[in-house]
């Protein structure tokens, strides 16, 4: 079996695996929900043939860089090898540029499933209808998915297994929400207690993509179901508060599950599952696999508390300027642009009301700075009340576009202090490294020129360098 599958394993928690060859023993009656869909492995497509009553599967894939196919089967001996070659040159067919089909061969009715180089192929009998096809169709489909996500948890376990590396807290959370996904066949948010907020860190299944890295507000569902510690608890409100951005999964109710350990409340998980409700033996193994998670979750936690004292802004948990230097001489990037931006009369607000409104004011900025950047983005806060963006490849219109954006909602955002509002401005400045200077060394000097007109020019604009 290929190296990169054998990594893929090793990344996965046993238990997870363990289960998947228990349920292949049971007839495909007793759950009446998906295939385990992300775990690829000769007992998964074993379990799969067996929920679908096929006589084989096959999935196939195929990346750049690599040596060989990837080709795992799972199939009746009784299958002539003239049958299964027939059905191979179908599947070498399909990876080539074929579309999704249905097919009926001498020796059933075949349904392949193609995407971007990888191939999943189900032979069912022949009498096989159309309620059968479409299962068959979307279960495929699923471990198409899971294919492609088979690099991502490779490379963690590649980077993972270097002498002396501590599992990041990006990495359990991905872990934990691809093993309840594959757990229950539902969508899976994972969210960490960080000193910012309750922070999405974790995703699998098709939860909106730009829920990673989101706070969840404090009266949200999920936020009070971790401060209460009550679990599990079932919910048809946005777990996260967005209704928005989790417009896919709304329409189910979710179930929130909480990580503790000792008694630490560590974060909360949140599962759509496909069908109406969970069973209750699937939301027990749920649970147990969160309950796991706990130990490897703490340490991770600690482990991130301490990179983070050294380049992250304690207030609001955004990057400092070491982070923020460091990120605009990363020598993968060549272009970017800088935003330097300052809130409006903040010595005035900080000694009218106390330095408690101000740090609150302080984070009320940062949380929409972070809400209005993109992933890959850096948002950095460098002094009291100034903050930078640093935009990799990223015009000057772009940047002076977005910094106004984030201008325009400052401005209309509502922050109040005990109970009163409050108005919130800001002033920019904007310089790109490629546009306005050569030299990337000349940008925090550029911005912050351009920041100086803006406030000279009357406060709350925008300013470019030129």
């Amino acid at each position: 079996m290929a190296q990169a599958l054998t990594l893929l394993l090793a990344a996965l928690a046993g238990a997870s695996a363990g289960w998947i060859v228990a349920r292949r023993r049971s007839p495909a009656s007793a759950w009446p929900g998906s295939a385990p869909g992300l775990v690829v492995s000769e007992a998964s497509l074993d379990w799969l043939r067996a929920m679908l009553g096929a006589r084989a599967v096959w999935a196939l894939s195929a990346r750049a860089g690599e040596e060989a196919d990837e080709r795992l089967t799972s199939g009746d001996l009784t299958l002539a090898a003239h049958d299964v070659a027939a059905v191979e040159h179908r599947l070498a067919e399909a990876r080539r540029g074929g579309r999704a089909s249905v097919e009926r061969l001498g020796s059933g009715t075949l349904v392949l499933r193609p995407r971007s180089g990888a191939v999943t192929a189900a032979l069912l009998p022949a009498s096989s209808g159309g309620a059968g096809l479409d299962v068959a169709s979307v279960e495929l489909d699923r471990l198409l998915d899971a294919l492609e996500r088979r690099p991502r948890l490779a490379a963690m376990a590649r980077a993972e297994a270097q002498p002396g590396h501590l599992e990041s807290l990006e990495s359990v959370s991905h872990r934990l929400a691809f093993e309840l996904e594959s757990l229950t066949g539902g969508d899976v948010i994972v969210a960490i207690t960080l000193p910012t907020g309750l922070t999405v860190m974790g995703l699998g299944g098709a939860p909106d993509a730009r829920l990673e890295g989101a706070i969840a507000p404090p009266d949200s569902p999920l936020a009070r179901a971790v401060l209460d510690g009550g679990t599990p608890l079932h919910t048809t409100e946005p777990p996260l508060g967005w209704r928005a951005a989790e417009r896919r999964s709304q329409e189910r109710p979710a179930v929130l599950l909480l990580l503790e350990q000792d008694g630490e409340h560590l974060g909360g998980v949140v599962i759509w599952p496909r069908g109406a409700q969970l069973p209750a033996a699937i939301l027990a193994h749920a649970e147990a696999a969160v309950r796991r998670a706990g130990p490897r979750v703490s340490r991770a936690c600690e482990a991130y508390a301490l990179r983070s004292a050294a380049s992250r802004d304690p207030l609001t948990g955004l990057a400092n300027r070491r982070q923020l230097q460091l990120a605009m001489h990363d020598a993968r990037t060549t272009a970017g642009a800088l935003v330097l931006l300052d809130i409006d009369h903040f010595k005035r607000l900080n000694d009218g009301l106390g330095h408690p409104a101000g740090d609150d004011a302080l984070l009320h900025v940062a949380g929409i700075l972070r809400h209005q950047t993109r992933t890959g983005d850096l948002v950095a806060r460098i002094g009291g009340e100034e903050f930078a963006l640093w935009l990799p490849n990223t015009s000057l219109a772009a940047a002076a576009g977005l910094a106004e954006r984030i201008r325009a909602t400052l401005e209309r955002s509502a922050w109040t202090w005990q109970g009163a509002p409050w108005g919130l401005s800001a002033s920019f400045g904007v310089a790109h490294w490629g546009e306005t200077t050569a030299q990337v060394d000349n940008l925090m000097a550029q911005a912050d020129a351009a920041l100086y007109l803006a406030k000279q020019g009357g406060r709350n604009r925008v300013r470019q360098a030129d």
